[in-house]
């Protein structure tokens, strides 16, 4: 009896081992990015996992021939659109539709590097009404004669009452004097303290969410110096070139805001980290932070279905200005950081021309 157990148990191993599916290898070139992929999963479908920005203005579907990769290494079976869209000879050095190709073996995919560049351009305007400030504050330390908590006598040293941050709390803990005075930063916007620090510099985070490209700058709140600026592509092309493709796609599938939601995120973190290794900055030391868009690009970020955008009378979730926090949105900054959300004016005019 235990024979028979044990050599059924096996069978069923061997039987499940048989119906796994194939895994290949992808590597995508020129990003060096690789992952293994089951056989049969489409090449936009394993770049979308990779995180390897392709460029599917139909969303996918085939129609406008415009998604084009090249097979450097491994099998590459030809489709009715490659044929419609690439000559012999094109077909011959290896080009496909990343929409129509499955990958059928280990694999290299040559995509094109694209130019997300063209946005770096910051203004460089005098800041006169700054939303947020830094203060450089001396803290006397507290003493038999005056055993005021360390917020209170933060609140003198600013000379106005302020409400704190959780992460502000937290650095005047580790930063408040005990037996001597102490110097830090302070960061605040209107009476809110958003951060308490020793950090040299503290930046404020400027985003402009284009339909294709995201492109932002790291700004020194005290000087107004910009320390970095950088772009990358918005990884909801992948879904759509243009907002209406997108807003059919928010749409048609159950998914389909979380997808773009989760594409715009890596986008901007991947710009994020961008910024914080040419400036040198630490993220807790981006303590505000604010973006621009157009509607369509602004309701996805928040996570709000932007199907009314698309329809008469084409009214938006909102177009007020909103202040929320580096947290909710899902941005790796100081989590405590507020987030600035610039208003727009209508359905097809949005924060990009306000701001």
């Amino acid at each position: 009896m235990e024979e028979n157990t044990t050599a059924s148990s096996s069978s069923h191993q061997r039987s499940s081992e048989a119906n796994a599916p194939k895994m290949y290898r992808v590597r995508f070139a020129p990003a060096g990015v690789e992952i293994s992929v089951p056989a049969g999963v489409g090449a936009a479908q394993a770049a979308l996992r990779a995180g390897v920005p392709i460029t599917l203005p139909c969303g996918g579907k085939g129609r406008c021939l415009n998604c084009a990769v090249r097979i450097l290494e491994g099998k590459a079976p030809v489709s009715d659109g490659d044929r419609e869209a690439f000559t012999p000879d094109e077909i011959k050095r290896g080009f496909r539709l990343a929409c129509t190709f499955s990958v059928e073996s280990d694999v290299v995919i040559e995509t094109a590097a694209g130019d997300a560049a063209g946005k770096e351009d910051f203004g460089r305007e005098p800041v006169t009404r700054p939303h947020f400030q830094v203060t450089a504050v001396e803290l006397a330390h507290p003493t038999l004669e005056d055993q005021s908590t360390d917020l209170e006598r933060l609140k003198r040293a600013l000379g106005r009452p302020v409400e704190t941050s959780l992460s502000a709390l937290r650095g005047l803990s580790e930063l408040a004097p005990r037996g001597r005075s102490a110097s830090f930063s302070v960061a605040s916007t209107g009476n809110l303290v958003v951060s308490v620090s020793s950090a040299p510099s503290l930046f404020g985070l400027a985003l402009d969410i284009g339909t294709t490209t995201v492109a932002g700058a790291l700004v020194d709140i005290r000087s107004a110096a910009t320390a970095a600026t950088a772009s990358t592509w918005n990884r909801q092309a992948a879904y759509g070139a243009d907002v209406i493709s997108r807003i059919k796609f928010a749409m048609e599938n159950p998914e389909g805001i979380s997808k773009l939601k989760e594409a715009l995120n890596q986008s901007v973190n991947d710009l994020v980290a961008d910024l914080l290794r040419t400036s040198g900055a630490a993220a807790e030391n981006v303590v505000a932070a604010s973006a621009a868009g157009n509607p369509t690009m602004i309701h996805t970020f928040l996570g709000l279905n932007p199907h009314g955008l698309a329809r008469a009378p084409y009214v938006g979730v909102c177009e007020d200005p909103l202040e929320l926090s580096a947290w909710e949105l899902g941005i790796r900054i100081l989590p405590d950081a507020p987030f600035l959300i610039l208003p727009g004016i209508a359905s097809n005019v949005g924060s990009d021309i306000t701001a």
